[in-house]
Formats: C-alpha cells, sequence, structure tokens
C-alpha cells in the first residue's frame, strides 16, 4: 500500500508504521475520495498530540503549513460517521493486538488495576 503522510520524517515514518501494517488488514477500509480514511485517522492522532485553540485552528495550520485544504464542513462532518467510528474501533483492535506482542503491559504488575480497562483521552474524550 502507498502511503503519503502530510508530514515526511523518518520519525513520522516509524511513528506511524504499526498504524499502516494495521490498516491493510482492516476490514472497513474505503476509497474516500475527498478524505481518505489514512490520512483522516493521521489528522486525528496529530489533532490530539499538537495544541491548537480549536479545529479551525488545527484546519487553518494544515492548510497554512501542509498545503491541505479540507472544507470545515468535511472535517467536521466527517467526525460523525458511523463507519469512520467502526473503522477507528477496528484498528485500534488491531494496533492493540499487535503492540501487545512487542510491548510489555507497564500496568500488568500493579494487580489493583485487574478489574479495569484503561483509556488514554484528551480533552475532546
Amino acid at each position: 500500500m502507498t502511503y503519503t503522510n502530510y508530514h515526511n520524517s523518518i520519525i513520522c515514518d516509524e511513528f506511524f508504521t504499526p498504524f499502516l501494517e494495521v490498516f491493510q488488514d482492516s476490514k472497513h477500509n474505503r476509497n474516500c475520495t475527498v478524505l481518505k480514511d489514512q490520512l483522516w485517522m493521521e489528522l486525528g492522532v496529530r489533532r490530539c498530540l499538537n495544541l491548537f485553540q480549536s479545529g479551525r485552528d488545527f484546519l487553518q495550520h494544515l492548510a497554512d503549513k501542509h498545503d491541505i485544504s479540507l472544507k470545515i464542513s468535511t472535517f467536521f462532518e466527517s467526525l460523525k460517521s458511523k463507519r469512520r467510528l467502526t473503522h477507528l474501533q477496528e484498528i485500534s483492535q488491531l494496533l492493540c493486538a499487535r503492540m501487545a506482542k512487542s510491548m510489555p503491559d507497564p500496568f500488568a504488575s500493579i494487580s489493583s488495576l485487574d478489574d479495569f480497562d484503561l483509556y488514554a483521552g484528551d480533552g475532546h474524550f
């Protein structure tokens, strides 16, 4: 699969490699011409990892710095898509399974957490 992220660098390539590997195995991939699934997911990660005042600020940054122009309505409507949510959940499960094989669970030794599912989220969660 050919994938072009919006900010090519060795660090970005390394960071997104696990995602790209499981993305190929996803049953919910679709060829969306306006906003490709791979880019949509990458943008979601980048939106959470960076500091922007708002979603519009983020989109302005994409247009100014990375020559990616998305209509505001396209971006925000895509966030409501049930198909994309299902796809994201599948990718998350595939990533968890893949990463469990290569990375130890840092919370496994804390028995008081055995009955809990731990999640990370940003301010939008």
